[in-house]
């Protein structure tokens, strides 16, 4: 699956329209104008959307220390998705990684969602 596919099933630069063009009944301006879906929502679609396979999905997130201050988790690692943070299995304890500090999301290596500079 690539980007063109994901922006038709209604992935990219959501305002508030459902896939084929319909309005969400909860679409009020308010939710309209705040352009695209946050991580932490895109996340919770691929988990529960029985179309995609979330270990395929990769988390790219701010690590100071790591190299390039970067890290990356796959979707498979990934054991919760809470309001404020992604809960990963680190090997020998679960690590806490909040929302603010992601700044891609891939599917199969396409990039589905990144982070305003």
């Amino acid at each position: 699956m690539n980007v063109a596919d994901l922006s038709r099933r209604g992935f990219a630069g959501r305002t508030g329209a459902a896939p084929g063009g319909r309005r969400h009944l909860y679409a009020t301006p308010e939710r309209r104008s705040r352009g695209m879906r946050t991580s932490h929502r895109l996340l919770l679609r691929f988990y529960h959307d029985p179309g995609y396979d979330f270990s395929r999905i990769e988390v790219e997130y701010a690590d100071r220390g790591a190299p390039g201050d970067r890290s990356t988790v796959r979707g498979d690692r990934v054991v919760a998705l809470d309001a404020q943070y992604l809960e990963v299995d680190a090997g020998t304890h679960v690590a806490c990684i909040p929302y603010h500090r992601v700044r891609r999301i891939l599917y199969d290596g396409d990039v589905i969602w990144a982070r305003k500079a």
